[in-house]
């Protein structure tokens, strides 16, 4: 990585060699410090938000490029204004030659493997622009095999990052500038989780730990810097971070990430066993994931590994099939008399199957509600899936089968063989995407914004806007003739009466609300109002789960490292230094602690030795630097660093201290 840092440091005249070959070769001419093209200056659309330092960053770029000669357009924009042009507009229309994005991740990430295919290449799906993203051959090999964790081991993993590194820089389809941390202000009287990467924007577990100190209910303002810029429906509408906490907060998934670790935890799973290939680099710490290994692993006969569009069935996989992983999720015995969508419906098997048909029928060419911007993703999943099964509705067991892999066994479980409806952009029930689909085959609305683009239609909005007219007419339509989609698999889960009480609950919902967006989360919304960019979330009052049910995640145990030891050190003299590790004013347990790592810098910077403390009592570790050790430094001034790595936080934590070395 530093050498990367030192290839494509600031360096104004190397760029301007390049840019003067390049533009020479593609027939500009420089006028008077200006670059021409048939007598026109070139000019740069710079779309540029302004709510943040991104406006900042937006106008330093531009002075970069008017410097070399290109004449900037700085179209200067809010989040709702640019989204239209970055995410929404066919790229060839040329509204805009860079912009400043931003990207917040929602948990801790265990793993970046997959940032490559999904900033880079079309895998990512992010906007109409993105289905264009042409990577060499290359890297689009080394990106997919990390996207989707296709390795036998870490070190072939660290060889596909020292290729994906490099590559992407020669792509630089986006160009990374700041990595920053950013604080989220609230009144000292109130408790929320907040996630250690996310902050409580991004935290799964913000609206099940909100409330006041000392008090029951009440209600709260809450200010966020953008919301409801874009549509809201579960396939593909807003994935705007401000907008993505509304969504969690009124739906939920099987599992929420630790915000302290970024490891899966169960939220409706009861428990999971993961079976893996033997020798594939994957491990479990926590007890509601059972890890096994296994020579082979036979996928079954009847499970189903893809789907036929045209008779709406399942295709078996047939005999002779193995996997890497087989994933086994148990949920409650209880799961479907406990868990209702806000509108009163009861959670059934009907809406699992429903996910995983759509995870297929989207992208196939002879469905009626066929997509192209899916084909992609669909392909990629296709490599390495085997197979899915439901092996039991009572209580709901399902087996899935896959080539691809997480490094922990509970991420497996979770983002592999969970299945539960919740999509790329929210949870929906089998009945409300229902609606969605008819408007879709019927070219009235189109769920992703490639579609509606493509068909000069409206993108399906759940929440407000002119697509709510169009679910509704198709609500009548459905309840007439008590319409259940793919027939033949999903007829076999959803009875006649189930889909007459939906869509009766569903009329009824949106008599009184006046939209489409029904979860099963705590909160429910109530309204939303997208001029005043203002919503509305209401206590779910048969929400199952306690308020205390996640008060353990209310602050992170991160720990605090103070270190000590001699200011002067005689080489090849031992030298012995201390680590105190502290929670507050208590020492930090040993067994919390996952190791404490010790790193030497001499003069001249580089890394001379490391090697991990020895703990004593809780709180206390030593670091003794042997005589071979000190005879590697030169006189000078040196840095000893210490890394305290917790099992509670994914979050390492340092200190330092310089030391002198004489002879």
């Amino acid at each position: 990585m530093r050498s990367l840092e030192a290839k494509y440091a600031y360096n104004p005249d190397k760029a301007k060699d390049i840019i003067t070959t390049e533009m020479g070769t593609l027939g500009a001419k420089m006028d008077n410090g200006k670059w021409m093209y048939k007598d026109a200056p070139v000019t740069i659309i710079g779309l540029i938000r302004v709510e943040d330092k991104r406006k900042d960053i937006g106008n330093y770029v531009s002075d970069q490029l008017e410097s070399i000669g290109f004449t900037v357009d700085r179209q200067l924009k809010t989040s709702a204004e640019a989204r239209v042009c970055w995410i929404n507009a066919d790229p060839t229309e040329g509204c805009f030659h860079f912009y400043t994005a931003g990207w917040v991740s929602n948990a801790i990430s265990r793993d970046e493997g997959a940032n490559f295919g999904y900033f880079y290449t079309p895998l990512g799906n992010i906007s109409v622009n993105s289905e264009t993203y042409a990577p060499t051959p290359d890297f689009n090999a080394v990106a997919t095999k990390l996207y989707t964790n296709d390795f036998k081991s870490l070190d072939e993993r660290d060889q596909l990052f020292a290729k994906a590194l490099p590559l992407s820089l020669e792509d630089s389809t986006r160009v990374f500038l700041v990595d920053q941390i950013t604080v989220t202000g609230f009144n000292k009287d109130l408790v929320a989780s907040g996630d250690l990467a996310g902050g409580i924007a991004g935290s799964y577990l913000w609206a099940y730990t909100l409330h006041r100190r000392n008090q029951v209910g009440g209600a709260l303002n809450i200010a966020m810097p953008a919301i409801l810029n874009d549509v809201w429906n579960p396939i593909q509408g807003s994935n705007f971070i401000y907008d993505a906490a509304l969504q969690r907060a009124t739906g939920e998934n099987a599992w929420v990430y630790n915000p302290f670790t970024g490891l899966a935890m169960p939220h409706r799973l009861e428990s999971a066993t993961v079976t893996v290939q033997k020798g594939l680099p994957v491990s479990a710490s926590s007890d509601w994931v059972k890890l096994d290994t296994a020579d082979s692993i036979d996928v079954p006969a009847d499970a189903w590994s893809d789907w036929d569009a045209k008779t709406q069935e399942f295709i078996p996989a047939g005999d002779g099939k193995t996997a890497k992983v087989k994933i086994t999720v148990t949920y409650p015995k209880n799961l479907f008399d406990t868990v209702t969508w806000h509108d009163g419906s009861k959670l059934s098997v009907g809406d699992f199957v429903m996910g995983m048909i759509l995870t297929f029928d989207l992208a196939k060419p002879d469905s009626p509600y066929y997509d192209e911007s899916s084909v992609p993703n669909l392909t990629t999943y296709l490599s390495h899936f085997k197979g899915v099964k439901i092996t039991s509705t009572d209580p709901l067991t399902i087996e899935t089968y896959d080539d691809a892999y997480n490094l922990d066994a509970e991420n497996i479980a979770a983002l592999q063989g969970a299945w539960w409806p919740y999509y790329l952009t929210g949870e929906a029930s089998w009945d409300v995407l229902t609606l969605g689909l008819m408007a879709d085959g019927g070219k009235l609305a189109a769920y992703t914004p490639t579609k509606a683009e493509t068909n000069k239609v409206e993108q399906i909005n759940f929440i407000s806007g002119p697509t709510l007219q169009i679910l509704s007419d198709q609500l009548t339509q459905a309840t007439t003739d008590n319409f259940i989609p793919y027939a033949p698999t999903l007829g076999k889960y959803v009875t006649a009466d189930e889909a007459k009480t939906r869509y009766a609950n569903l009329a009824e919902w949106y008599r009184r609300r006046g939209h489409f967006w029904i979860n099963t989360g705590p909160y429910f919304l109530q309204h939303a109002f997208p001029v005043e960019k203002t919503v509305i979330l209401e206590h779910y009052t048969n929400s199952p789960d306690l308020a205390t049910r996640y008060s353990a995640f209310s602050e992170a145990p991160i720990p605090t490292v103070t270190l000590d030891g001699p200011s002067s050190v005689t080489i090849g003299d031992e030298a012995t230094f201390t680590a105190n590790v502290t929670l507050g004013d208590q020492p930090y347990k040993k067994d919390d602690l996952k190791e404490v790592i010790y790193l030497v810098f001499d003069a001249n910077g580089n890394l001379a030795f490391q090697g991990n403390a020895t703990g004593g009592d809780d709180g206390n570790w030593t670091i003794t630097l042997s005589k071979d050790d000190t005879a590697k430094l030169t006189e000078g001034s040196n840095r000893i660093e210490v890394v305290a790595v917790s099992n509670l936080v994914g979050l390492p934590v340092f200190a330092s201290q310089q030391f002198v070395t004489t002879k």
